[in-house]
């Protein structure tokens, strides 16, 4: 019944010469609200704006579909890298990689709007996540390149960032350590907290994959002080999560578990379902309307980067989730 009157008040639009400005205006309004939610996904009220985005979600996907069918790159640019985070917070990686690279697929070589390099920055890591690494390289070199040109630090931390563990996830430590010191550097220049969070927490990850565990534990420590200055909750678990998956690697079991542990005692029951898929317990990603452009996604540790394996025979032969779960199945 609600599609019918949907698509009757659409003739009725139509009919009356109203359509294309009340179209343009729900893309105007549904662009405003990503931008102003994607400022508040990586500080203490983000639960709250990833349900204000979750309940408007099909709206932001016809506001999507209004702007692709633009000639004009900037609309659909604009809006699916204000989106990109929440789509990764939320699991929408195969839709939110969909919507980036058909917005993207309409720019020309030359553009290094702001959108532009974000969009760059989203594909890259969303590919990244599901273990495309050829193209998580291409994307986010080409985004660091956008990011150097137009002068954004906080963005060019978060771009080589995650370059950093695209080149890891490859298994080029000695690459990935420069592109993350590098990134380190800048947001020590910078200051701002949640981008160097982010950068700390993934040289972490190449110092703990090069066996300097002291060094991990070090850099581990100062992510979570500054994602609990930023507010960000999922940066949190991120962070506790990383030293817990450290200390059982040395075989410290209660170390472990009060890591584990603590990291979900903060959360919400949404978030917690998050470090449930981050240890292997539970399923991760979710469908959406939009095709993906990728394969079949890989094991969850070519994901994201916290405690669990990197490899697939790992995820697969009772491995690290495992353990991780039967630490916290209490």
């Amino acid at each position: 019944m609600l599609e019918t009157i949907r698509d009757y008040a659409a003739e009725r639009l139509t009919a009356a010469g109203e359509a294309e400005p009340i179209h343009a205006a729900h893309l105007r309004y549904y662009t405003t609200l990503a931008a102003t939610a994607e400022s508040h996904l990586r500080e203490p009220d983000q639960l709250a704006w990833l349900a204000r985005l979750e309940a408007e979600h099909d709206n932001c996907r016809a506001a999507l579909r209004a702007a692709l069918a633009q000639s004009a790159a900037a609309p659909a640019l604009q809006l699916s890298s204000a989106l990109w985070w929440f789509w990764r917070l939320r699991g929408y990686w195969d839709e939110g990689r969909a919507w980036l690279e058909a917005a993207l697929a309409r720019t020309t070589p030359t553009d290094c709007s702001a959108a532009h390099a974000e969009a760059l920055c989203g594909a890259g890591d969303l590919a990244r996540l599901q273990g495309d690494y050829a193209t998580a390289r291409r994307r986010l070199t080409a985004g660091a390149a956008c990011r150097e040109q137009g002068g954004a630090a906080r963005g060019l931390i978060y771009t080589r960032t995650f370059l950093g563990e695209a080149l890891r996830g490859q298994g080029d430590l000695a690459a990935a350590g420069e592109q993350t010191a590098a990134a380190v550097a800048v947001g020590r220049a910078t200051g701002d907290p949640h981008s160097l969070a982010l950068a700390l927490n993934c040289l972490g990850l190449v110092q703990k994959e090069r066996g300097d565990y002291a060094a991990a534990q070090r850099l581990f420590v100062e992510s979570l002080a500054l994602f609990q200055q930023s507010g960000d909750r999922w940066g949190q678990e991120l962070a506790l999560g990383n030293q817990g998956t450290l200390a059982l690697q040395q075989g410290d079991y209660p170390a472990a578990r009060a890591l584990f542990v603590g990291g979900r005692a903060g959360l919400r029951p949404a978030a917690r379902q998050q470090v449930r898929q981050r240890l292997g317990v539970a399923p991760v990603g979710r469908s959406g309307p939009a095709p993906s452009p990728g394969g079949p996604s890989r094991c969850l540790s070519a994901r994201e980067p916290g405690p669990q394996p990197r490899t697939g025979a790992r995820c697969a032969d009772g491995g690290l989730p495992e353990r991780l779960a039967r630490l916290t199945a209490r």
